[in-house]
């Protein structure tokens, strides 16, 4: 099955209101960067145990392994959890970047290294959705 195929059956498995949030910003994603990749993972290993909330990705990037070989993965990501929503920013050297560039916008919200946990996304202004996906994809 194709991943856009994965993602509308994913997305259709979701209750109404994350299926109406995740839509938006996989949608806002692909309006500004149309022909990027699109990610999806199931948040399962190899062997079928589950592992992680199912997520969504976009764009591109070289990470390396811990056997130093570099491995594809998606830029920007998002997860579905029982709190809200993760957005990941793979591939950022400084830990402190998401806070330094988004922060602000952000101030009751949970920043590690590499994820911004929202409650909602309807709640972020669009410039600000903007700006966020933008950062994620192009650092």
């Amino acid at each position: 099955m194709d991943v856009p195929t994965t993602i509308n059956e994913y997305l259709d498995s979701l209750s109404e209101n994350t299926k109406e949030e995740l839509t938006f910003f996989h949608q806002k994603v692909l309006e500004k960067y149309p022909n990027c990749r699109i990610w999806f993972l199931d948040g399962k290993d190899a062997t079928g145990k589950v592992i992680s909330n199912p997520n969504m990705g976009y764009g591109s990037i070289l990470l390396p392994t811990k056997t130093n070989v570099n491995r594809e993965f998606y830029k920007l990501g998002i997860s579905a959890n029982s709190k809200g929503f993760s957005i990941y920013f793979m591939g950022l050297t400084d830990r402190n970047l998401i806070q330094k560039h988004l922060g602000h916008f952000f101030p009751n919200s949970k920043i590690t290294g590499y994820c911004l946990n929202l409650k909602s996304i309807k709640n972020v202004e669009l410039a600000i959705l903007e700006k966020l996906i933008q950062f994620g994809m192009n650092n």
